[in-house]
């Protein structure tokens, strides 16, 4: 009887454990989210009606950043606000076959979105976003695979705007702290591009893993 007892108590208690370990992460009214980001950034761009502009193509650069974010929930509702500051240095192609321009662009995002809170350690969300040149904006020339020359370049406005949607798994570390991973989409509304030649739209996929603390 005792031995029924014991093997029955171990696997209810483990369950009970990870579960006081894993809610008060996620179900608390606050979290401080501070992180690192990866992404594989982009742009869309188009002429003035809205086509290929000009046989132009452009393909993803890997860029580099971090990220704060502050969740706000009441109790244990599934439906909370979360702003966040996201530094990213976009990185990305566009040209032709013959003469490419890598662009780098230093920016800040500001997303404002509602989150759905599916599950204690699963979420879903979408918003708005704004997006802020920090720095100078590097313009890199090359032809085929040499490159030319590179020069700073102010032709894109400072800022920008556009929607965003994000998924987030929380993994239990502590009582009050968690691992979070957030898969994100940026797209762009606005048209970055002031020298009127091209219109050209914010398009990036970025990766967050940081810790999430319940405040």
């Amino acid at each position: 009887m005792l031995k029924k007892l014991s093997r029955s108590w171990v696997p209810a208690s483990l369950f009970t454990a990870i579960a006081l370990i894993g809610a008060p992460t996620v179900a608390s009214a606050n979290t401080l989210t501070i992180g690192g980001a990866l992404g594989m950034t982009g742009a869309k761009v188009a002429s003035d009606n809205g086509v290929e502009s000009d046989g132009l193509t452009t393909s993803r650069k890997l860029g580099i950043g971090g990220v704060v974010s502050l969740g706000m929930r009441s109790g244990a509702e599934p439906i909370g606000l979360e702003l966040g500051a996201w530094y990213l240095q976009r990185k990305f192609e566009i040209g032709n076959n013959s003469l490419r321009l890598v662009r780098k662009v230093p920016t800040l995002f500001v997303p404002v979105e509602l989150k759905l809170h599916l599950a204690d350690v699963f979420s879903i969300g979408a918003g708005g976003f704004g997006a802020f040149r920090i720095g100078e904006m590097e313009d890199e020339v090359q032809a085929g695979n040499t490159t030319a020359f590179s020069f700073s370049s102010d032709q894109r406005k400072s800022t920008e705007f556009g929607w965003t949607a994000s998924m987030e798994f929380v993994l239990p570390l502590a009582p009050t702290t968690g691992l979070a991973l957030q898969a994100r989409y940026f797209g762009g509304l606005s048209d970055s591009s002031n020298d009127g030649a091209f219109n050209e739209k914010i398009d990036d996929f970025v990766l967050m893993a940081g810790i999430k603390l319940g405040m």
